[in-house]
């Protein structure tokens, strides 16, 4: 057998380091680990994410292709993609190359076609594939791999974490391989060295007899490695992703001079451009060599074994071979080769970056130019701030463009909400501001990033700039101030600066100082709860500002039961924490807790990324909230606490509102009205958003209530009236004041026209707390109408699967022997809405049309599929069909 570069040939030869099937020997108790989690899920219908670990050459891309093929083979439908080392900037490619893989892809091809409309706006490609995904689940098991994910692009490792928390409901399993696989993960297996017997029988399997004792000696010395044992067996040159032992690199330079210098040339090329290329793009980039040459040695090279062609297109046969060619480069050649690939790249700045970042040295005018223009074009947050700060490090301090490319950075982050690192950057300038103006217009800029970091304090010392100002930085720092007054003294105080300072920017002619200004008055209403007014405010604030306030505005939006509207624009906006914070609340009030579930954890990864936690505990309080609603009290007060941070007291009110009410639920209401009573009492003062956000309002009229503080619980009604008399014709505010005040009077009137103002309104949680109440209070009186208010409460907490309150509504319905606990299993177990949904699905209709025909979102549909399906003890649309079609 011939020794050196080539691949090996034979029927179980893969596509990764060691991918063949001999090298799965001795990983018998790690494969059955794997295809126990597919049994688990396809059982279940809840999905899982299976994550595979190990060093280059372990064999984890063998074990991948192991697992996806035993998946196809129990039913699954399968989907993989790799990712690639190169292409890291290359946004989703191995998501949705694995959505289009095999035989028979996951997304048919219309449906994939169609996701291109949706390549500008990130998040919202990511919920349509969730969507597809969840449909596709239904009729079977799937299984979603991505090899390599070390290599993996922003937006695909973001992807990922949205999907895996999205479907953990559909029965879906996330097959994902790499060096380190970060975040949630149901089972991890990594994968170690294999022990001597486990070698021994690969070798057995290899040569088909046992290795002889020259080869068991080098055997002996591969540590283990699956990958160095099948070399050393038959010089196979299978897939690796890690730094290489100086043996390869060495290896391919003895190997290079019996190759033709074009084949050379060409191999060092691939290795620079680090994915296929066509051969007239290598004719440019090697000199003008011609296209027919440059297929020459492409077909020499796939004789050799070390190249693959598709028309037009060349790469290497394997990962390994192309790092070793690339270690072989001397550090000018690779450097001038990137340079040279780049440049052909310039058309496309991201496609270009990761080349002339390639021995870029501080003063490299040219990667910094590229750098800075990948930056302001990449739609992926964590992209464009790391080529930002990038292109800035690469500026030289003496530059006369340092200033320039340093203040465009920090601009960047505050756009992007990376507050922390633009105040670095702004600090970093500031003792090399030329002038008072030029410090003025820096402070501005780390004022605004200390706004989204909420870190007020500090914004009013940033504004005192000395020095001789034009009026425009005057305007501006003046503008900038009043965001610390927000949350100190009176909101007249603030109102009054604000409304000052924007009337100097319109004097002046400043846009900034005006955006400035109007954000702080959209902010003084917000606390005061003049939610219209606060729409109109960051209405305008958009119009000077564009989408960097979407959220505001979205928020105002909501607060005004103007919900269709805060859709549409949420439709076409990003992906960044505010926005995920508005979609979060945006699903909390309509009663989509699975989607606000997702969006939570999704707000507390990219925090964690960022290292800034203003909304980490909103989220917290989402995920307890919506633990709690399902009746699990301990889940809901360990997320609660994981999330809770010390030092504003803004988490402290946060932590408190929650906590409190956790422990109403449990029965602990003087635990709540300790939690409570320091809040009510500063409520009206508060330069905090709680007091006037409904969520909170019926919670403390009901802690008041069952500690028989009838004074408490008035001054919470008459919170919820004032905000009615400041949001009229909103009819959330409305119906609420009518509901407390009802309660807090015993005047079940009241309650009854709440109910009637709540049902114009959007909120599906907050009209059935009214149906409720409104339905206990009526048992007393008119039976019939009570179970009839109850039972359309219990339907509402159905459809948006609130456990907890639609039990407490079973046991009053039991108690007038009308309803018992429903059964777990079988037609009965189904709610109404379940059961509309099961015969609406098994008369053909898909999510889509069901959920047009009860007027729910599609999510929500998807929801109610799987609970059919574990209630009845179905596995797909047929089977539910045809035991429609016994039930008659």
């Amino acid at each position: 057998m011939r020794r050196g570069l080539r691949v090996a040939s034979g029927p179980h030869r893969g596509a990764g380091t060691g991918t063949t099937l001999e090298t799965l020997r001795g990983r018998g108790a790690e494969l059955s680990a794997a295809l126990a989690v597919l049994r688990r899920t396809a059982r279940s219908g809840r999905g899982a994410v299976l994550a595979v670990t190990g060093e280059p050459g372990i064999g984890k891309t063998a074990f991948f292709e192991a697992v996806a093929e035993n998946a196809r083979r129990t039913g699954y439908l399968v989907g993989t993609g790799k990712a690639e080392e190169i292409d890291r900037i290359t946004e989703g490619a191995p998501l949705l190359v694995a959505l289009r893989s095999g035989p028979h892809p996951l997304l048919d091809e219309k449906s994939f076609a169609d996701l291109a409309a949706l390549r500008d706006s990130p998040l919202w490609l990511v919920d349509r594939v969730a969507v597809l995904l969840e449909e596709r689940a239904l009729d079977a098991p799937v299984l979603v791999g991505v090899d390599d994910l070390q290599w993996a692009d922003g937006f695909t490792r973001f992807a990922l974490r949205v999907l895996t928390d999205r479907l953990t409901g559909s029965p879906v399993v996330w097959l994902l391989a790499g060096r380190s696989v970060e975040g949630r993960a149901d089972q991890r297996i990594a994968l170690g060295p294999l022990d001597a017997a486990g070698i021994e029988d690969l070798a057995r399997d290899r040569l088909g007899s046992s290795p002889d004792r020259r080869t068991a000696a080098l055997l002996s010395r591969v540590g283990g490695s699956p990958f160095w044992a099948v070399r050393v067996l038959d010089a196979a040159w299978d897939d690796a992703d890690g730094d290489l032992p100086a043996e390869v690199v060495l290896g391919v330079r003895r190997r290079m001079p019996s190759l033709g210098a074009d084949l050379v040339r060409l191999l060092r090329l691939c290795a620079v451009w680090g994915r296929a290329i066509t051969a007239d793009q290598a004719a440019v980039l090697l000199g003008g060599l011609p296209a027919a040459v440059v297929l020459d040695a492409a077909e020499q090279g796939v004789a050799e074994g070390l190249l693959r062609r598709d028309g037009w297109h060349v790469s290497f046969r394997h990962d390994l071979l192309r790092e070793a060619v690339y270690a072989d480069l001397g550090a000018d050649d690779r450097f001038a080769l990137h340079r040279t690939c780049g440049r052909l790249l310039l058309d496309d700045p991201l496609a270009a970056a990761p080349h002339f970042q390639v021995g870029a040295v501080v003063g490299d005018h040219e990667a910094v130019t590229v750098l800075r223009a990948a930056a302001a074009v990449s739609a992926v947050p964590d992209v464009a701030a790391d080529l930002a700060l990038r292109a800035f490090g690469l500026t030289a301090e003496d530059s006369t463009s340092w200033a320039e490319v340093g203040e465009e950075c920090a601009e960047l982050l505050v756009r992007l909400q990376r507050g922390r690192q633009a105040v670095e950057v702004v600090d970093r300038l500031l003792p090399h501001a030329a002038d008072a103006d030029t410090r003025a217009r820096l402070q501005v800029l780390a004022s605004r990033a200390l706004w989204s970091m909420n870190r007020l304090a500090e914004i009013g010392e940033r504004t005192r700039v000395p020095g001789d100002l034009s009026p425009t930085s005057r305007a501006r720092l003046a503008a900038a101030g009043t965001l610390a007054l927000v949350r100190v003294g009176t909101s007249s105080d603030a109102a009054r600066e604000a409304s000052a300072a924007l009337a100097e920017a319109r004097r002046v002619g400043d846009g900034e100082a005006e955006r400035l200004a109007l954000l702080a008055l959209s902010v003084v209403a917000r606390q005061e709860g003049r939610h219209a007014v606060a729409h109109a405010r960051v209405h305008a604030l958009r119009a000077l500002a564009g989408d960097e306030h979407l959220a505001e505005e979205v928020r105002a939006l909501q607060m005004l039961d103007r919900y269709d509207e805060a859709a549409v624009l949420l439709a076409d906006a990003g992906d960044s924490p505010d926005l995920v914070h508005a979609r979060m609340w945006q699903d909390v009030n309509l009663g989509r807790l699975d989607e606000a579930e997702a969006q939570a954890h999704t707000l507390v990864r990219l925090a964690d990324e960022v290292g800034e936690h203003v909304s980490t505990l909103d989220a917290g309080s989402v995920l307890a909230f919506t633990a709690m609603v399902r009746g699990d009290f301990a889940t809901a007060r360990s997320r609660l606490a994981a999330h809770s941070r010390p030092s504003p007291a803004i988490h402290t009110t946060a932590t408190r509102l929650m906590r409190g009410w956790i422990s109403l639920l449990e029965g602990k209401a003087e635990e709540a009205a300790a939690d409570y009573r320091p809040l009510l009492a500063v409520a009206r003062t508060s330069r905090e958003y709680w007091p006037w956000f409904p969520l909170w309002t019926r919670p403390f009229v009901q802690v008041g209530l069952a500690v028989g503080d009838h004074a408490f619980a008035s001054e919470a009604a008459a919170l919820a009236e004032t905000a009615a008399e400041r949001n009229p014709g909103v009819a959330s505010f409305g119906g609420l004041a009518l509901h407390t005040r009802g309660l807090v009077d015993g005047d079940v009137r009241l309650v009854g026209e709440a109910v009637d103002v709540l049902r114009e309104g959007p909120r599906p949680l907050l009209l059935a707390a009214a149906l409720g109440d409104l339905g206990t209070a009526l048992l007393a009186v008119d039976r019939e109408e009570a179970v009839r208010r109850l039972t359309e409460a219990r339907r509402l907490y159905d459809a948006v699967g609130a456990v907890l309150p639609a039990s407490v509504l079973d046991r009053a319905l039991g108690a007038v022997g009308r309803r018992g606990p429903r059964p777990t299993f079988g037609w009965e177990s189904l709610t109404a809405t379940e059961s509309a949904v099961a015969e609406l699905v098994g008369n053909g209709h898909t999510n889509r049309s069901a959920a047009a025909e009860l007027g729910v979102s599609v999510n929500t549909v998807g929801t109610h599929v799987r609970s059919v399906f574990a209630k009845l003890d179905v596995r797909s649309r047929v089977q539910l069909a045809n035991l429609l079609h016994r039930r008659g």
